[in-house]
Formats: C-alpha cells, sequence, structure tokens
C-alpha cells in the first residue's frame, strides 16, 4: 500500500484486556534508590538499571527511503490515559499516582503507536554492531554485512532515571539483501510493521505531530538530512 511516497507493511492489531499489576522482578530494568551529599545537602535519586541499546539509520537507496518500524508502546498508552485523568482533576499528582483505576475506554490502543528507528537492547553477549545487524534482519527482513554498518554517534539516553548508553549506526540496503519480511522476533512477543519514507518527504514526516516518535528518530532523521552526506565523505577518505 502506497500513499505520498510512503509504504506501510501494516498487519493486524487487536489490543484489549488490559490489567495492571505490581512488579516485581523484571529481565529489563532494576530499580534502585541512590542516597549522597551534593556539597552540604543530602539528596535521594531514584533510578533504573537497564541495558544498553542500539538503533539503525536504514537507507534503502533504490526507493531512497529511510525504514522505519512502527509498533504499540504500552507505557506511551498508559500516560495518554493518566494525562487524559489528569487533565479532568485539580489535583493532577494523585491522579499520576491512580495507575490501578486507570479508565481503559478513554484512548483507544491505535492512538499509542510510535514511529522509530530499527532498534534492540543489548542483552547478549554480542558487539554493537552485531546486535544492530541481527535487529535489521528481525525487524526490517534485510541480511546486512557488518562491515555495512557504520557508527553515527553514541550518546545517554533517560538521564533522569535511566542514563544509559545508545548507539546509532547508518546502513545501505536495497532488494538484493532482502530475505524475509521482517516484522520483529514473535517468540519475544513483538509485532512490528514497517514503514516507509521518502526522503523528500522527512521534513513534513518530521513536523506532523499526529505521527508520535522518540527522541532517537528526531535525532537519526535530522542527522540523516543535514549531516549524512559529510559523513559518508568523512568515511570514504
Amino acid at each position: 500500500m502506497t500513499e505520498d511516497n510512503k509504504t506501510v507493511e501494516s498487519s493486524n492489531h487487536d489490543i484489549h484486556s488490559f490489567e495492571v499489576s505490581e512488579l516485581t522482578t523484571s529481565r529489563y530494568i532494576n530499580p534502585y534508590r541512590l542516597q549522597f551529599r551534593h556539597n552540604s545537602q543530602k539528596r535521594v535519586w531514584d533510578g533504573i538499571i537497564s541495558f544498553p541499546s542500539v538503533s539503525c539509520i536504514l537507507y534503502h537507496t533504490v526507493r531512497e527511503s529511510v525504514i522505519l518500524v512502527r509498533q504499540f508502546r504500552p507505557v506511551v498508552y498508559v500516560n495518554q490515559l493518566l494525562e487524559s485523568q489528569a487533565s479532568n482533576q485539580n489535583d493532577e499528582t494523585k491522579v499520576f499516582n491512580k495507575i490501578n483505576g486507570i479508565d481503559w475506554s478513554k484512548a483507544h490502543p491505535n492512538e499509542a503507536f510510535t514511529y522509530e528507528l530499527c532498534a534492540g537492547i543489548c542483552d547478549k553477549n554480542k558487539s554493537l554492531e552485531e546486535t544492530i545487524k541481527e535487529e535489521i534482519m528481525e525487524e526490517c527482513g534485510f541480511d546486512v554485512d557488518i562491515k555495512n554498518v557504520h557508527k553515527v554517534r553514541s550518546f545517554r539516553v533517560g538521564v533522569g532515571l535511566i542514563g544509559c548508553l545508545h548507539t546509532i549506526f547508518y546502513a545501505e540496503v536495497d532488494e538484493s539483501m532482502k530475505i524475509g519480511s521482517g516484522g520483529g522476533n514473535q517468540y519475544e512477543g513483538e509485532f512490528i510493521d514497517l514503514y516507509e519514507i521518502h526522503k523528500d518527504s522527512i521534513r513534513e514526516f518530521l513536523d506532523d505531530e499526529s505521527k508520535q516518535k522518540p527522541p532517537g528518530l528526531l535525532y537519526g532523521l535530522m542527522w540523516f538530512l543535514y549531516e549524512r552526506e559529510h559523513f559518508l565523505l568523512k568515511s570514504k577518505k
């Protein structure tokens, strides 16, 4: 299905029957409380230990399109609902603490799909390059030679709560590398749609606030527009 130079490979999503429970253990995060002194003042800070992560600005050279992923993000949905409740209450603090009282009818799950770079966490004994190569294969269906996966930049994410390292890569693909339909690892419960945006439509896409985007995608697309050519020239020297 093609519309305005954008291609969506969409699958059916039937999302319902939400329940909230207390988090006691998790494979992915570990909360902690840190106490320390800053000059003479005692401070307390809550944080979460999580895995480093990687993502990739994936460019299809023939279709001249950046390949993105689109998926349902449950925590975005929860926050949308809490924000909706808060807008109707005088005491926002109390509303945000009442996650068990969420009215699930206030927003449709379809509103909590986000557009992102192909990405994943580094939870295996593999290099960053090997990790993103695997994610590109699982999520987008392309087998990219690891030597053609180029590091763009590393930075810290969620600095108020997580602070772990995130690394963005750049890679180019064409149909000769296509080995599958992508869509994520179903054994890990992933349901991912592919979304292509032509390079000439990126600025319009960035300004479209109806499509929810995390900061990593915003940075990646801005890098593609303004730094990619310089990056490619420098890498060839």
